[in-house]
């Protein structure tokens, strides 16, 4: 009988011992790897390895979290990769502008130059300023957005005030282009707004459609009173925008063709902003667009 329960026993602690390896074994594969990858895997991205994958499969909290790792990786290496661009970009907006200030000043102060050329090189420093002045604004605009700072100031406006405002800040740059600027709608009504910002989301938008519309060419300003709120149009007939691209127009550092960015000028701010400014005014900003037709942004906004 003692025998018996002896063998009972031994085989008993056996079966045990058996459940306990295959549970350290279970325990080990479903949660210390795991854990360990993740360890390993977040020690990566300290270390600015944001390339790092960590392969973990299971269907329980842990794969979520690995999940949720690897998509906090890929977006901050798009973060990244978007900031180093940026960076780049707006090392060469100022390069730029500088190289032609320098050269054309150093020309312009020479005796021998006509007092004609000496006006057209001034010109081009005036523009050159201008860009410079444009790119640090949008900067300085960007700070205030990120720290929350950005303020609107609303009062009882004039829309027509507005549109004459804007079109006599791009009428002379339009006419070098020989573009013309149709406006429709007269604007008669009033609404309350911050008319310095909203003047900015207008020049804006137009100096971009003056980007990429070609030479002749029409750029179209339309303001429409309707019950509740009006609506301000801004439509080119320039080469259009992909289809793949319009969901992002509006993101920061965001450019639809980097390589042609960088000849027209910009660093991927002027619609972030534009957007910021129109949701501050409880508004909403879309835009339509078809390649090789043109674009049209369509702002709508609240009377009060």
């Amino acid at each position: 009988m003692v025998f018996n329960f002896t063998g009972i026993f031994a085989v008993l602690v056996v079966i045990t011992l058996f459940i306990t390896v295959l549970a350290i074994f279970y325990i080990t594969r479903t949660v210390a790897r795991p854990l360990l990858k993740i360890k390993s895997g977040t020690e990566k991205i300290a270390q600015g390895d944001l390339s790092i994958r960590l392969n973990v499969d299971t269907e329980d909290e842990l794969g979520e979290l690995a999940k949720s790792i690897e998509n906090l990786a890929e977006k901050l290496e798009f973060m990244k990769r978007e900031r180093d661009e940026f960076l780049s970009s707006v090392a060469h907006e100022l390069r730029t502008p500088l190289t032609f200030i320098k050269g054309y000043a150093d020309i312009a102060s020479r005796s021998s130059t006509t007092p004609e050329a000496k006006a057209q090189y001034l010109g081009i420093i005036r523009e050159e300023s201008n860009r410079l002045t444009q790119l640090t604004e949008n900067l300085m605009n960007l700070a205030q957005l990120e720290e929350n700072e950005f303020k609107v100031e609303k009062h009882r406006v004039l829309i027509k005030e507005l549109t004459i405002e804007v079109v006599s800040k791009v009428t002379g740059m339009f006419s070098q282009k020989k573009i013309n600027l149709l406006v429709s709608g007269e604007g008669n009504f009033y609404a309350n707004i911050d008319f310095t910002r909203m003047e900015q989301v207008l020049v804006n938008l137009l100096m971009n459609a003056y980007k990429y519309s070609t030479e002749g060419s029409d750029i179209q300003l339309t303001v429409t009173p309707e019950k509740e709120n009006f609506k301000i149009v801004i439509a080119d007939k320039g080469e259009g925008i992909p289809r793949k691209n319009l969901p992002h127009i509006f993101e920061r550092f965001y450019r639809v063709d980097k390589s042609r960015t960088r000849k027209t000028g910009g660093v991927g701010l002027g619609l972030a902003i534009v957007q910021d400014i129109v949701k501050k005014h409880n508004g909403k900003i879309v835009v339509e667009s078809i390649q090789n037709q043109g674009t049209a942004f369509i702002i709508e906004l609240p009377y009060s």
